[in-house]
């Protein structure tokens, strides 16, 4: 070593130590003060490092808000934020600091005031200091005196609740502290509050409407926290009892994050409600929820009320009464439900036994329903919040009155009582064979070593899903964004486990979208039961479907696979349009899938279709504000808007549908060469056929003509529609359910002009046959 260079080395020695500390200092910044303010450009971190509040920049299009976040274990979520209109506000430059008279601001760009802690007797701005705390609350104080709390973001929470911050009425204060959901909608919007009135009760009011769920106080005050009530101020703090909790309130859904310390075990998310059924007054005045399907029905003697509304038949603005109710006691029967709860305002009858109780209710004309359990109750007027009880063994029997027309009554008494008496005895034995067999299987489930499993959506461990998947060897397929494997969990569930590839989300936008996509559950689509964030791992969990996908049962050239008959390929249809008509219309958010295709439609044990990957789908808000123009999906299901550039809807799902909806009519991709040697692109050779009246030509020659006329030319027709140039051409997928169920009638679709250019025969050149046809179509 030259003798020069420990000279040097000891002269550069301060220097590195002084960037060192300089560095330092720089990133453990906590404060907020008057001469040092904060910019999108470096946030303040609380000196535990497990909290950070940043501004946010334009590219930000998730979350463009200034909030706190937690980076406790990974979390990564917003805990508090001050609301800015973006579409008024632009997130360019913004600035938090301390004002002139020493209250805490957030500038725009230009100078202008967009929030303020409007505290009215600060300090003085020079002696005023803002500091995040290790709890994650904000703090403004005198820095002169650290005691002196001037504001503080626990007293002022947004849409979550942190361990220590207090909740309910602030009687030192006056203040009335509780969480408001995350969306500003005045025609929803929800907040998690304390009633006090008696033992202290969380309850979620919705929409303003005065209507309290006090169910939410399982999820809120569970096991795994402490609640407490301070004796002065009157309000209420809680504390995980093992590992770290929170709980988020967004829109009409209560999200409970737990965070053990054992870094094994991991974070997993619940929520509440579990289903729709649970949601005050989801479906309306008389309907029923089935929870299995996440749809409202109308009991027996009912139709919806609004029949427009009733698509896919989800009913969820209510049901009346075909035959109005008389006073006739001799008029009046009775259907028999079992609901998961008793709706709510029964009102009790000292009846002492089944017969009593029913005489009781049909003995007043505006009795609408009765239970005979635990005693007699009786409702008047109509039921609201009923959800049927379909694999539960501790339901509430209920029975709802209908009244019997009158041109349809029984003659013959004697008979119906004889049916009525086998009726009861095979009831009741069935009743009491299937409460056998579901008690035995609840206490089967309850020895598996997986509790939180079923109620839940849970983040998994990447080592884990590597046991699981046996260190991801059982392949099932390739897609776009990664390659799928078979799993299996520690409870002997299969799961489907993708290893998304390419992704370049951050993990807070990753986590969010993910979140929101495991909360669908709909019959016809595949339910994502968690995921995995490590690093820049990304994995998806999904439920397991035994008869793989529907691409290998429509085009496989083996007989391995089941071989779909028509009555099969319609019911998938229409499952399938069900479930794209819920991700467009009933989702809490606006989600399109971007890649509808044979491969992304998975078959269950009963063939029934399920909607698979949503790795390339892409949330939106309902009013458009957020669209896509990026190409995604896949060759020969793409709209053309994809092609041109132009924003994207809900509309390019509808025409992947169509071109699909083609394939499963003809057993065949819509690509590939026909028996006679030519390249006729068949959509193009469908709808000439669908204008002949020939579209018994179109199906798959393997079912040898065997389909339903009427089915197929109706389904041949939507494929039609579906496929339009034009967007507003094509119908909604809500609007597809009722014309493939026969609901709403189905004109001849015109022949979409672009298709007249997808025509060659065997050398390449134009079929001049087909396109004249097109010519033709056009010129009447």
């Amino acid at each position: 070593m030259n003798s020069e260079e420990p000279k040097l080395l000891f002269l550069l020695a301060p220097i590195f130590v002084f960037c060192c500390c300089n560095l330092h200092a720089v990133a453990a910044r906590h404060t907020i003060t008057a001469g040092n303010p904060l910019t999108s450009n470096q946030p303040i971190v609380s000196e535990n490092g497990d909290f950070e509040l940043i501004l946010p920049t334009p590219d930000d299009f998730y979350y463009a808000r200034p909030a706190i976040w937690c980076m406790k274990y990974n979390l990564e979520v917003p805990v508090w934020s001050v609301y800015i209109d973006s579409t008024v506000v632009t997130t360019d430059d913004l600035q938090l600091s301390i004002s002139d008279d020493g209250n805490l601001i957030l500038l725009s760009k230009d100078g202008s005031l967009i929030w303020s802690t409007n505290v009215t007797s600060p300090a003085a701005s020079n002696s005023t200091v803002a500091v995040l705390l290790d709890s994650g609350n904000l703090v403004l104080r005198d820095g002169l005196n650290s005691s002196n709390v001037l504001w503080q973001s626990f007293d002022h929470p947004s849409d979550t609740w942190l361990p220590g911050a207090p909740l309910g009425f602030d009687r030192s204060t006056g203040n009335h502290i509780f969480l408001t959901s995350f969306y500003v909608d005045p025609s929803y919007y929800s907040s998690l509050d304390v009633e006090t009135v008696g033992s202290p009760q969380f309850v979620l009011q919705t929409n303003g409407s005065g209507e309290y769920d006090h169910s939410v106080q399982h999820l809120v005050v569970p096991t795994v926290i402490d609640i407490h009530q301070d004796s002065q101020r009157g309000t209420f703090t809680f504390h995980g009892r093992d590992g770290y909790t929170i709980i988020v309130l967004d829109g009409k859904w209560i999200y409970r994050h737990t965070c053990s310390e054992n870094p094994s075990v991991g974070c997993f998310l619940q929520y509440y409600p579990f289903s729709s059924c649970v949601v005050r007054f989801y479906c309306g005045p008389f309907g029923i929820c089935n929870a299995t399907s996440m749809q409202c029905i109308c009991p027996e003697g009912f139709l919806p009320t609004d029949p427009q509304s009733c698509e896919g038949g989800d009913c969820i603005n209510g049901c009346r009464r075909v035959t109005p109710l008389s006073c006739k006691n001799e008029s009046s029967s009775y259907r028999g439900y079992i609901f998961e709860n008793l709706p709510d305002n029964p009102q009790s009858f000292p009846a002492s036994d089944h017969e009593e109780c029913e005489s009781a209710c049909t003995s007043n004309c505006s009795c609408t329903a009765y239970s005979f359990s635990f005693g007699c109750k009786l409702w008047h007027g109509d039921l609201i919040d009923s959800a049927l009880c379909d694999h539960c063994s501790d339901g509430s029997p209920i029975s709802i009155r209908t009244e019997i027309d009158s041109r349809r009554r029984n003659k013959h008494p004697e008979r119906s009582l004889i049916g009525l008496s086998v009726g009861v005895v095979l009831g009741t034995a069935t009743v009491l064979a299937v409460g056998l067999i579901v008690t035995w299987r609840c206490k089967k489930r309850s020895r598996t070593t997986d509790p939180i499993y079923s109620k839940s959506f849970r983040v998994f461990s990447y080592s884990n899903l590597t046991s699981a998947t046996k260190n991801f060897s059982r392949k099932l397929g390739q897609g776009s964004f990664g390659s799928v494997f078979m799993g299996t969990l520690r409870d002997s569930t299969l799961v489907a486990v993708k290893k998304l590839q390419g992704l370049r989300q951050g993990e807070k936008q990753f986590r969010a979208e993910v979140i929101t996509v495991g909360m669908i559950q709909h019959i016809n689509i595949v339910r994502l039961l968690g995921f995995c964030a490590e690093g820049a791992r990304r994995l998806l969990v999904y439920e397991f479907m035994t008869n793989g996908s529907l691409d290998s049962h429509l085009f496989s050239k083996t007989n391995s696979n089941t071989f779909l008959d028509w009555n099969q390929r319609y019911r998938i249809a229409i499952g399938i349009a069900r479930g794209l008509a819920y991700l467009h219309e009933k989702c809490k958010d606006f989600i399109i899938h971007c890649d509808i295709k044979p491969e992304n439609i998975l078959l269950d044990e009963h063939l029934s279709p399920r909607i698979a990957d949503f790795g390339m789908a892409k949330l939106f808000t309902r009013d458009g504000s957020r669209v896509l123009t990026t190409m995604r999906g896949t060759i020969g299901y793409l709209a053309p808007e994809w092609i041109s550039g132009l924003a994207i809807t809900h509309k390019a799902d509808v025409y992947s549908f169509g071109m699909m909806l083609f394939e499963v009519i003809s057993g065949r991709r819509n690509t590939e060469r026909s028996e006679d040697g030519t390249y006729v692109y068949f959509p193009t050779w469908a709808a000439a056929k669908i204008h002949e009246g020939e579209v018994a030509c179109l199906l798959d020659n393997k079912l040898k003509g065997e389909a339903n006329s009427e089915e197929l030319e109706r389904a041949c027709r939507v494929a039609c529609w579906c496929i339009q140039e034009l967007e507003s051409s094509r119908p909604a997928m809500g609007l597809v359910v009722q014309m493939l169920e026969g609901v709403q009638e189905v004109n001849i679709p015109p022949i979409p002009t672009y298709l007249c250019n997808f025509v060659w025969d065997e050398n390449g050149s134009n079929d001049t046959q087909v396109r004249g046809h097109c010519v033709d179509v056009f010129a009447e």
